[in-house]
């Protein structure tokens, strides 16, 4: 027969076939653990063909990486740290928290030893009058003074209060009898002047009677006068001299203190 295949042909495709079919059964029947665990390595494999879908999901670790490989993303090795940002708001202050136990009490301390007293400050100079005194005054004539007839007046200087109000005046008189009669005598009392006026008196008298032989005697006369502020006054005293008392000496004291 043309057309027929020889015998050397059909025993060719014979083993072709057979060949063929156990390959595709090899395919088919070799699986992971027909093969020797530990026995296939890296270079049994071809470049570039095992991807992350052949890797278990979180299955690696961070030293199956190479140092500074291994980021939050896929944006290259980790750069330097970067400079601190600014401070954010302060937060709500958030509640009280609940209140701790009491300590426990402290000891007493020793008490020291006292020191020793300083010495005495020198003492200051006079204070102002206290309360509310405006004004006051000593005057005295310590040389005798003759008397004349009549009204004889005797005047402490002159001063002027900041406020309005009253002083309190005591006039004294000490007199020297220079004569020898039997009836001598002298009248004492307060006066007052403002701004060198006429001379007010305190409409009283004090009487002084020395009698023959005395070679002297006093008498005082206490009243008060109303002053205001701003005038110029003059406290004093008196002394009315009758004829058995001309040439007699006179040793008058004023003295005033004002509120």
């Amino acid at each position: 027969m043309a057309g027929a295949p020889s015998p050397a042909m059909i025993v060719a495709l014979v083993a072709l076939s057979s060949s063929l079919a156990s390959g595709a059964m090899a395919a088919k029947l070799l699986t992971g653990k027909d093969i020797a665990n530990r026995s296939i390595t890296g270079k049994d494999l071809k470049a570039s063909t095992l991807t992350g879908k052949h890797v278990k999901n979180r299955s690696l670790v961070r030293k199956d990486f190479k140092d500074g490989h291994l980021l939050l993303g896929e944006i290259g090795p980790v750069g330097p740290e970067g400079p601190e940002g600014p401070a954010g708001p302060r937060g709500a202050t958030g509640p009280r928290g609940a209140t701790g136990p009491a300590g426990a009490d402290g000891v007493d301390g020793v008490d020291g030893a006292d020191g020793a007293d300083g010495a005495d400050g020198a003492q200051g100079p006079p204070g102002p009058p206290g309360g509310n005194v405006i004004a006051q005054g000593f005057h005295t004539l310590g040389s005798g003074q003759p008397l004349a007839m009549g009204a004889n007046d005797f005047f402490a200087p002159a001063f002027t209060p900041d406020a309005s109000g009253v002083c309190l005046v005591a006039g004294q008189v000490a007199i020297d009898n220079q004569g020898t009669n039997t009836n001598n005598a002298a009248s004492i009392q307060t006066i007052r002047r403002l701004n060198a006026g006429a001379t007010v008196t305190d409409g009283g008298w004090t009487q002084h009677a020395m009698a023959d032989g005395d070679s002297d005697g006093s008498a005082s006369k206490t009243a008060t006068f109303d002053i205001a502020s701003g005038g110029s006054y003059e406290l004093g005293v008196r002394v009315l001299a009758a004829n058995d008392s001309v040439g007699d000496l006179a040793f008058p004291t004023v003295t005033y203190f004002c509120l």
